[in-house]
């Protein structure tokens, strides 16, 4: 309390923008924004799950450019703070490893939807393979981005057979990286069955706990451990993860 101040933020990023701190927000003019959050969440507050998806139709309605934005706020199901998943269970309230919700609600297959559409078919086990690599060696000139050394991705049949795919960047939560939960959310969170119907790889990047700088729970940096741009274009994580979508294949320049 109190809640966040959107129009600040809607300004703070159209200020950002235009300095060079953030991309190009013309950018966004075919964004697909889908904001799911379960209003049991007892962690992350209904107020502030609002306000994202406030900030975002604020921004489509008063930027010109960005009409064709489409923002969908998924906030009024019934689960706690976890990933809910199909098939039914007791933890779909409950907030603990490895945080995904047994609640009968397919997140994956939704997230899949409202990003590429209607699946074309439904979707059965992961046929794909998983695989490890160094992410040591995409660290953006060096730098730590303070990323554990192994990181997964998902590659399903097609995209083996060299068939052209898409990507998906799946950022686990705080406390569900491989190290804290094993491989819960890289082989049971649903995208990988869902990657196979669409043609989708799935990078899976692993941050790693540390206490200098204070991150035990291996969270993403959403607050400044990694500095101070952390959220901006020159954040080390940001410019890591550019180089693990480049290394898949994404031309130079995207």
């Amino acid at each position: 309390m109190p809640a966040p101040d959107v129009g600040a933020l809607v300004a703070g990023a159209a200020s950002r923008s235009a300095s060079g701190e953030i991309g190009a927000l013309k950018s966004l003019a075919h964004a697909r924004v889908y904001l799911l959050h379960g209003k049991d969440d007892a962690l992350v507050a209904p107020a502030v799950a609002e306000a994202g998806a406030r900030f975002y139709r604020q921004l489509r309605d008063g930027t010109p450019g960005l009409k064709g934005m489409r923002v969908h706020d998924d906030g009024q199901r019934a689960f706690a703070h976890n990933l809910p998943v199909a098939g039914e269970g007791d933890d779909c309230g409950k907030s603990v490893a490895p945080y995904l919700g047994h609640c009968g609600f397919d997140a994956a297959g939704e997230i899949f939807a409202q990003m590429f559409g209607k699946p074309a078919r439904a979707a059965t086990e992961a046929r794909g393979e998983l695989r490890t690599f160094d992410q040591d060696a995409l660290r953006p000139g060096g730098a730590d981005a303070f990323m554990a050394a192994t990181g997964y991705v998902y590659l399903p049949p097609d995209c083996l057979a060299g068939k052209p795919c898409g990507v998906m960047v799946a950022f686990h939560g705080c406390r569900q990286n491989v190290d804290a939960v094993g491989k819960a959310f890289v082989e049971d969170a649903g995208f990988n069955r869902w990657a196979d119907v669409y043609g989708v790889a799935v990078l899976y990047p692993q941050t790693r706990a540390s206490f200098a700088p204070l991150n035990p729970q291996a969270c993403w940096d959403w607050w400044g451990y990694s500095g101070a741009d952390y959220d901006s274009r020159h954040g080390v994580q940001l410019r890591w993860v550019v180089n693990a979508a480049r290394a898949l294949g994404l031309p130079a320049g995207h």
